[in-house]
């Protein structure tokens, strides 16, 4: 294994000791990935009950900036996680950090229960601004792009006006009642096929995903060595 791709899972054992769930993806360039996974909890005091858990997926680069991310809540009891950003830096699009994350969300939000995600339809780029001469063109492109992304992941999207012409056809309360005609929203219902993800536990740690694009760059065996040989270094420091 090289030294790059040993100092991810290094780095990913050590998030895991911040009480993080962490994942290992190889994105298109081969190179070894790490995702971070954090959460927020909302409390309800007067009810002394959790009211909804609020998650965050890192892709991080060597230099541990944020690639890709995602954000997405989830209600305590509900069979919805609403997935409210995806947003990939320009500096690493085109590498599969996005699609490794929202792959994640699926499996993350199936062990939370959930047997659907949606959102809004943000197809617009954090930090494009659209104006000058292109600004239309440059909209129109990165519409398309979201729109193959999403459609490509799997989602259905789906307009406000589409949706009241044939609710039936499309999951109940996936509108406000006061949207417009404008909105759009993208929906996925999860299903028990085959994940993109296994799950292995690292004893005295935790969690951690492992992308099973992961094994054509490396055995799992060998994969679950270098883990297991880190964690025994940690513990004899």
């Amino acid at each position: 294994m090289n030294s790059k791709d040993l100092r991810q899972i290094q780095l990913a054992l050590e998030d895991m000791g911040y009480d993080m769930l962490v994942a290992l993806f190889l994105d298109k360039n081969e190179d070894l990935r790490r995702i971070r996974i954090t959460f927020q909890t909302a409390f309800d005091k007067i009810n002394g009950r959790f009211l909804k858990i609020s998650t965050t997926l890192n892709a991080m680069s060597d230099t541990n900036r944020n690639m890709s991310f995602a954000t997405i809540a989830n209600n305590i009891g509900s069979d919805r996680t609403y997935l409210e950003l995806v947003h990939t830096d320009r500096k690493y699009r085109g590498l599969g950090a996005a699609s490794a994350i929202i792959n994640l969300v699926e499996v993350y939000a199936k062990e939370q229960g959930t047997n659907l995600i949606y959102g809004d339809y943000c197809p617009f780029s954090l930090d494009q601004l659209f104006v000058g001469p292109n600004a239309s063109k440059i909209e129109k492109e990165l519409n398309d792009k979201a729109e193959k992304f999403y459609t490509n992941s799997g989602y259905t999207i789906v307009s406000f006006e589409d949706y009241k012409k044939d609710e039936k056809k499309h999951p109940d309360r996936l509108f406000a009642a006061n949207d417009d005609d404008s909105d759009k929203v993208i929906y996925k219902k999860l299903t028990d096929t085959n994940s993109e993800y296994e799950k292995f536990n690292v004893e005295g740690k935790g969690n951690i995903y492992i992308n099973k694009n992961v094994y054509k760059k490396y055995p799992k065996e060998e994969i679950l060595k270098v883990i297991s040989r880190n964690t025994e270094m940690k513990k004899g420091i």
